[in-house]
């Protein structure tokens, strides 16, 4: 990699290739992560740090991508579900009042439709039931439970499954 750095007054190339060049970074502290990239006339400030992927897992995060504020470690996340509370999408996940579910999987946040249960916000949770039939319900989710951070959550797990009762909703 070949980056300018303004040095001394002159923007000066450095090439990751030569000797010196990561201590040259370190001392200005610049951090590139594996994967990123930056566009044509990018302006970046002090201290800048740039990552292929920030921590999508952090309880700011989640509040940003959500709405849902997590409360150590652990938030209440909304979901939309037939009548008889199986899930829209496939229709074999039946959910159960009081109860929860746990699988095997591992994080990845480039996931973001995929194995795993999806949780949202409760007005993504409406928006998603629009004028179907169905119910919203809501779940206990650890943050070490999700698997990625988007719009909605991909989980490992939730409990205390509950319906969420709304006059004139559905």
């Amino acid at each position: 990699m070949k980056i300018n750095l303004w040095t001394d007054g002159e923007w000066k190339l450095f090439d990751s290739e030569k000797k010196g060049f990561d201590e040259d970074i370190k001392k200005r502290d610049i951090a590139i992560g594996d994967g990123a990239s930056i566009g044509y006339r990018a302006s970046i400030g002090y201290r800048a740090s740039i990552e292929k992927t920030p921590n999508n897992f952090s309880e700011l995060n989640i509040l940003i991508k959500t709405g849902i504020v997590m409360n150590n470690g652990e938030g209440i996340f909304y979901k939309c579900v037939k009548p008889d509370l199986t899930d829209f999408y496939i229709g074999k996940h039946q959910y159960e009042v009081g109860k929860g579910a746990k699988m095997k999987l591992d994080c990845d946040q480039d996931i973001d439709c995929g194995e795993g249960f999806h949780f949202t916000s409760f007005w993504g949770a409406i928006v998603f039931l629009g004028k179907r039939k169905g119910v919203i319900i809501s779940a206990q989710i650890k943050l070490k439970d999700i698997l990625s951070v988007h719009k909605k959550i991909r989980v490992k797990a939730y409990s205390d499954v509950q319906i969420i009762k709304i006059d004139g909703l559905n």
